[in-house]
């Protein structure tokens, strides 16, 4: 008999959840079936109806055993009955987070073990870290992340001896997800890879898989993008081995998210439209929200801002339908990028403040990080130091709070960018030892690299403007070389429309009219075939222009007048300010976002 309660949990452990209920079937109908063995068997049985979405019949079974456990006057099993009944319920309250149900059955729940107190036996043990592990979820819901993962961290302090693997590991994966929503990266590694070693013995791909997929997660936003993917790709594998089709498609959308920050943009396009389709058949409201939010950024790199303000929009009615903070906050931040690209800064600012706040309420101070840095890019803007500055001492504190490079990193920009507005050459000597530091860190995210040496190029630019130097264009062409190199290995085709147009200003005031022409002709190539019909136009009426300052040009040359003379009419001014739009918000630089982590939460623990 126990034999055959074993086979049945590896069935489920590989995901052959139909073959397992109707092997479990068959034990229950075992005539003479020792008590302990029929309850471990029925427990299976609702485990394994939830893990196929049938809840309505989970939900009869539940009634069913609570009926003959309460003759049976064992609290314990009851209590534990009545908690799988309660997380059936958590599942149906995600179609109209309407909570009411679950905590009816939950609380009597409570209720009777607060009367058991028998913290010594393993059953007790096993209830209490079932019951905490549920109440961390419904904590989780609603908004309260940080709350969450100190309650499941002190149970599984309390209780981990003596817990069964496929418990453990359940925990530990589920610790590693808020960990990444709170920003406490290193436990959170520590919490995976500690599952890792718990599957050197026992064997559940499965759950495997969710342990490696919350791992890959936290890597991302730790910077480790190459071994992100990694783990992605063996998780994903486990999946498609045991026929998982929706975790296929949920490690494939992660993925799409993932690749964005290694600038891979047509594999992140295909697995996100291939996947996304499938969410959608299968009428999943939370990824009807992920799709809005994430074709905004996708739309903001390929120009299209627009749009991507229509569907950050759209994003935001879905979030304040399913009324879940983290997912405002998101769109807030969407709406904010997209408004912040149109220059229109008074609204980007009102967004950025929204997701700000949203973020310090339900708790992490790491998400909260990269929304400062924007606002701290627009007072600057703006000219509006004393706020910079103001936002700049709360990014500092979370800097020295979190440890971790990226934020670091954003750090060292946010105090090069108020450096760089200063009028004293030692303050901007100062801006232009960051950038460079910034630009020669080898473990750097690449939008962090673009910005350090776009705003170097703008420091340059703005010295040969006080000296007339024109030694510095040596300089300015190499930092416009490696922008351009790094805009080509990502394929972001709107930035090297731009950097060509700068790369032309600067041949024509060397009279380099030759290379002028052909970069202007290749930046027209490209807008045309990648249809920016936007900066089509500009490419030809910079063409024009060209024609036009050539003549009078030569004129001053006759003259020897200083090069100063021609930059005026080159408006180098104005591309400066067009490339700075495409780089105002680095989208994929604050991971704390996922859409699959949030969907991970349908795998719940039954």
């Amino acid at each position: 008999m126990t034999t055959s309660l074993e086979e049945i949990k590896k069935l489920k452990n590989y995901g052959k959840y139909e073959e397992g209920l109707d092997l479990v079937k068959l034990l229950l109908k075992q005539p003479d079936l020792e008590n302990n063995l029929e309850f471990e068997a029925e427990k299976l049985q609702v485990q394994l109806l939830n893990r196929i979405n049938n809840y309505q019949e989970s939900l009869k079974l539940c009634e069913k055993i609570l009926k003959k456990r309460e003759k049976d006057k064992n609290k314990s099993k009851f209590a534990y009955v009545l908690l799988q009944k309660s997380f059936t319920l958590l599942h149906l309250s995600l179609q109209d987070f309407n909570y009411d149900n679950f905590l009816k059955e939950f609380n009597y729940a409570e209720k009777i073990i607060n009367e058991e107190k028998e913290a010594d036996t393993s059953d007790y043990k096993e209830l209490m870290m079932f019951f905490s592990y549920i109440k961390s979820y419904y904590l989780f819901y609603t908004d309260k992340q940080i709350e969450a993962l100190k309650l499941l961290e002190q149970s599984l302090e309390l209780f981990e001896e003596g817990l069964k693997e496929e418990d453990l590991c359940e925990t530990l994966s589920q610790l590693c997800i808020y960990c990444f929503w709170t920003g406490e990266v290193d436990k959170g590694i520590k919490y995976g890879e500690k599952a890792l070693r718990v599957f050197e013995e026992y064997e559940n791909p499965l759950l495997k898989s969710d342990v490696l997929f919350s791992l890959s997660m936290i890597y991302t936003i730790k910077g480790k993008f190459e071994l992100a993917l990694e783990i992605r790709h063996e998780c994903t594998a486990i999946r498609k081995e045991h026929n998982s089709e929706f975790g296929v498609h949920e490690s494939n959308l992660t993925e799409a998210w993932q690749q964005t920050y290694v600038g891979n943009w047509e594999k992140a396009k295909q697995l996100f439209s291939e996947s996304l389709e499938y969410m959608k058949e299968v009428g999943s409201i939370w990824w009807s929200f992920f799709g809005y939010n994430f074709l905004s950024l996708i739309y903001l790199e390929t120009g299209e801002t627009e749009k991507a303000l229509e569907k950050g929009l759209e994003s935001l009615e879905m979030a304040e339908k399913i009324n879940k903070e983290n997912l405002k906050a998101m769109a807030y931040r969407a709406i904010a990028y997209s408004y912040h690209r149109l220059s229109q800064t008074d609204n980007a600012l009102e967004y950025y403040l929204k997701a700000l706040e949203t973020f310090q309420r339900i708790g992490g101070p790491l998400h909260g990080a990269h929304i400062i840095s924007s606002i701290i890019d627009i007072y600057v803007e703006n000219n509006n130091l004393n706020q910079a500055k103001e936002y700049f001492e709360m990014l500092k504190q979370i800097d020295e709070k979190v440890d971790m490079k990226t934020v670091h990193h954003k750090r060292q920009l946010s105090e090069a960018l108020i450096f760089m507005k200063s009028s004293e050459v030692r303050e901007r000597g100062k801006a232009e030892l960051l950038f460079e530091q910034l630009i020669e860190e080898k473990e750097i995210q690449f939008y962090l690299r673009i910005n350090s040496l776009f705003n170097m190029c703008v420091l340059l630019v703005t010295e040969f403007q006080l000296s007339g130097d024109t030694k510095i264009f040596e300089r300015l062409n190499k930092y416009l070389k490696e922008l351009l190199d790094i805009a080509e290995e990502k394929n972001l085709y709107y930035f090297i429309v731009e950097i060509y147009i700068l790369q032309s200003k600067i041949a024509s005031i060397n009279m380099e009219v030759s290379e002028a022409e052909e970069l202007l002709r290749k930046a027209q190539k490209l807008a045309e075939k990648n249809k920016l019909d936007e900066l089509t136009t500009k490419v030809l009426g910079e063409q024009d222009l060209l024609q036009k300052q050539l003549d009078a040009w030569r004129e001053l040359m006759k003259q020897e007048a200083p090069t100063l003379e021609r930059i005026k009419d080159v408006r180098i001014d104005e591309s400066i300010r067009s490339m700075k739009k495409q780089i105002t918000s680095n989208l994929f630089e604050d991971s704390g976002d996922d859409p699959a982590t949030i969907n991970k939460l349908f795998s719940l623990k039954i």
